[in-house]
């Protein structure tokens, strides 16, 4: 807690941080402005002035734009499979074979239009196969199960 005293005026406050808002309270004792990001802060008026707190002038805001994810024009099947994969693409894409734990096993380059591949090497379980366009932002993912 600080106290401070000016002009015979005492008054003491305890530091607190200001939810994410905006906001002016008056009466006739005091005056608290408050912006976002900027913590506890008021002026007392008796005889002259005491601005308590952290006035700030200029703000930085940065922001990251999230890429909007567009669904791949893409098909797989079956999703049932001894190791053959048929993949329709109306674009080039790129894809991708990974196990359970995130692990990328296979990729391929593949141009638009219809395409076997071969997964018969891969033990049984349960595959995700990753599509993603060669230009832009756009991706598609298939579960994929694997039997002997």
């Amino acid at each position: 807690m600080t106290a401070f005293a000016f002009d015979g005026i005492g008054q003491e406050i305890e530091r607190y941080a200001l939810p994410s808002a905006g906001e002016v309270f008056t009466n006739e004792n005091y005056s608290l402005q408050f912006t976002l990001g900027e913590p506890y802060a008021n002026t007392v008026y008796g005889g002259g002035q005491l601005t308590q707190g952290f006035e700030q002038e200029w703000a930085v805001v940065t922001a990251i734009d999230e890429p909007g994810v567009v669904a791949l024009d893409v098909n797989l099947f079956p999703n049932l499979t001894q190791g053959i994969l048929n993949i329709e693409a109306e674009e080039s894409v790129e894809a991708s074979v990974f196990d359970i734990y995130g692990q990328m096993l296979k990729s391929w380059h593949i141009e638009a239009g219809r395409i076997s591949v071969q997964i018969d090497e891969l033990p049984s379980g349960m595959y995700m196969v990753v599509f993603k366009s060669s230009v832009g932002n756009k991706i598609r993912s298939f579960k994929v199960n694997k039997i002997q």
